[in-house]
């Protein structure tokens, strides 16, 4: 006889198949959002190492995609000269603090600045979109640097890097192209760190595999709705995934 397939394991799989759709439809959509969604909801279903481990490469792919692709759109300086620096001063604190700090708290801290600036700017945007103006360089170096600091410890520097990005002015393509880069450059990191302290292996493979399809109809559903959605609804729906970002880390800090 045939042995049959644990139940509870298939519908694991489809639904973190189903997590991974949609993480790739948002983050090929808006340049961001992947590994925010996969944690958030993906943690649930199998364990946040082995979540990081399988996802992180996947993302890698769809980063790679989007920078070659879109090239031309990156913005260039601030790219080079502030963020990529700040986030990879950043990054190595927060590897340490993964091992060290109670994850709880910072997540809870993260969730609740995110809320706050999303939903400042979701109303500022209320009455149409105003010409945003970037922040101060003391402040926008600090919050990258702590942005980092978040990627390293979760692979979720995302909602501080986009809202300091969200204020240099950039049009959605551009916008989009420069995080994508960005995902990319901390994403080698990242793999890297993982192969090197033995977290890739067979297993992850296995299931990065696995997950290659829904991820790839992801990032196609996600090019299709960049193309459609305005300027101005492009960036409504970056504060407010943000502002549903800080609830799900506030609420999953507390409930841990």
């Amino acid at each position: 006889m045939r042995a049959a397939v644990p139940t509870s394991l298939t519908a694991s799989q489809l639904l973190l198949s189903a997590v991974v759709l949609l993480a790739f439809t948002v983050e090929s959509a808006i340049g961001f959002g992947a590994m925010l969604v996969t944690v958030s909801l993906g943690s649930t279903l199998i364990g946040l190492d082995a979540l990081l481990a399988a996802v992180v490469p996947l993302n890698v792919g769809l980063s790679v995609y989007l920078t070659a692709r879109y090239a031309r759109q990156i913005a260039g300086r601030p790219f080079a000269t502030k963020i990529v620096p700040a986030m990879l001063l950043g990054l190595p604190f927060g590897l340490v603090a993964l091992s060290r700090l109670d994850p709880r708290w910072l997540k809870c801290a993260l969730g609740v600045f995110v809320i706050a600036v999303s939903l400042v700017e979701l109303a500022r945007r209320r009455g149409g979109d105003t010409p945003a103006r970037p922040l101060r360089p003391g402040l926008g170096w600090a919050l990258l640097g702590l942005a980092g600091v978040f990627h390293g410890a979760f692979s979720t520097g995302g909602p501080l890097a986009v809202y300091v990005l969200s204020r240099e002015g950039l049009d959605k393509a551009s916008f989009r192209a420069t995080l994508s880069a960005l995902w990319l450059v901390l994403g080698l990191v990242l793999v890297v760190t993982y192969a090197a302290t033995g977290a890739l292996g067979r297993q992850s493979l296995m299931t990065s595999l696995a997950l290659t399809l829904p991820a790839a109809l992801g990032t196609a559903l996600g090019e299709l709705a960049h193309r459609r959605v305005s300027q101005q609804a492009f960036s409504r729906a970056v504060f407010a995934l943000l502002t549903l970002v800080g609830v799900v880390l506030i609420g999953k800090s507390v409930l841990a």
